[in-house]
């Protein structure tokens, strides 16, 4: 007995055919004589009431059950549907500042940058996708706590054989995603470990008091370096952005020690500041006093040496007079030495031939005549 397919075509007799072939192994008429395919959206809609049981199975003259659908097409059907989104899968984004590190069966195979990327559905490819632009940070020396027993990760021995507590920041981003995920198993441990040995290492070079005073930007460089050296050694896609030390200070037992041992160098530092501020406001007196000083005495010898050389000629001029008549220059010699001497001082005049009895004498004052 005929009936109708879910495509409304006749499913002819379902009796045996006598070639061993029965309604189920029969192809489907075409719904029109060019043999063109059903239309898509009915096709669909007929598949969809065959889900929902619109289609099911009637019954015949024969008592024999009439199947909803080809099973076999529904199989494919949902097969390809599977195929089509497991293939979709591959399909992600990956944002601005992020780069995906993608895999094959477990190996390396790419990087993939921003924007819309594909890669074979998982689990034959898969993708991580890592953030290189954040920053990241660690801190490098825990306190332990009040117990001496405990270690204090804080503590380092300098090259002068003291102990400093050191705290510090690292600052890093990933340089390398490939490295970052498969060089090191967990890279802010690795971070943290070698920043602790870079700065020892420094401390270690390191006498205490620039530690504590003005040489922390310099340590800072240093162990950045370091660090920078070290991660690159193992590859391990990380760059060091900043280090910078939160704490130097001595071990808590000598504290108050260090402490009046920088009250004094303060004391110090102020101490000459001071001789500084005295010396630079008198040096320039005593400069000034210098000049003066040297430009008298130059003075004081071209005076000296003037009326030397004024000697010299008038001893030559009187020397030829003497030389010429020597009684007349000797009495000119005596008047005017007796009148340089006595010149400016109260004289008294004793006339020749007085009595021993008798003092006549004649007052004469400086500057003007006698009166008798």
């Amino acid at each position: 007995m005929a009936g109708k397919n879910p495509w409304d075509e006749d499913e002819g007799d379902t009796r045996d055919t006598g070639a061993g072939q029965d309604r189920f192994t029969r192809k489907p008429k075409p719904r029109n004589p060019s043999g063109d395919f059903p239309d898509p959206e009915e096709f669909f809609r007929k598949i969809m009431d065959q889900f929902r049981g619109g289609g099911g199975g009637k019954k015949n003259g024969g008592g024999s059950a009439e199947a909803g659908g080809d099973p076999s097409s529904l199989l494919m059907i949902g097969a390809i549907a599977l195929v089509c989104l497991w293939a979709a899968s591959g399909f992600y984004r990956v944002n601005s500042g992020e780069q995906a590190v993608v895999t094959r069966f477990g190996s390396f195979k790419s990087v993939a940058g921003p924007g819309l990327n594909y890669h074979l559905p998982y689990p034959i490819e898969s993708r991580t996708v890592v953030d290189i632009e954040r920053n990241r940070s660690v801190t490098v020396g825990a306190n332990a706590g009040e117990s001496s027993l405990s270690y204090d990760g804080r503590q380092m021995l300098t090259g002068d054989e003291n102990i400093v507590n050191i705290q510090f920041d690292v600052r890093w981003k990933v340089s390398d995603p490939k490295d970052f995920l498969y060089s090191v198993r967990d890279p802010e441990t690795s971070v943290s470990a070698a920043a602790e040995s870079a700065m020892r290492e420094v401390i270690g070079q390191t006498s205490i008091d620039p530690i504590l005073t003005e040489a922390r930007d310099v340590i800072e460089q240093k162990v950045k370096e370091q660090i920078q050296s070290t991660l690159d050694a193992y590859s391990t896609g990380v760059r060091i952005l900043q280090v910078a030390i939160k704490e130097a200070s001595p071990p808590d037992q000598v504290i108050q020690d260090f402490q009046d041992v920088q009250a004094a160098r303060a004391d110090q530092e102020r101490f000459e500041e001071e001789a500084n501020a005295y010396a630079n406001r008198i040096l320039p007196e005593a400069r000034g006093e210098a000049v003066k000083m040297r430009q008298q005495a130059e003075a004081y010898k071209q005076k000296v040496v003037v009326e030397a050389e004024g000697e010299a000629s008038r001893f030559k001029k009187i020397s030829a007079e003497y030389e010429k008549s020597p009684e007349v220059t000797k009495k000119r010699l005596y008047f005017e030495t007796v009148e340089r001497v006595l010149k400016g001082k109260e004289k008294t005049l004793l006339g020749a031939g007085v009595s021993q009895n008798t003092v006549p004498y004649l007052p004469v004052k400086p500057g003007g005549g006698g009166k008798p």
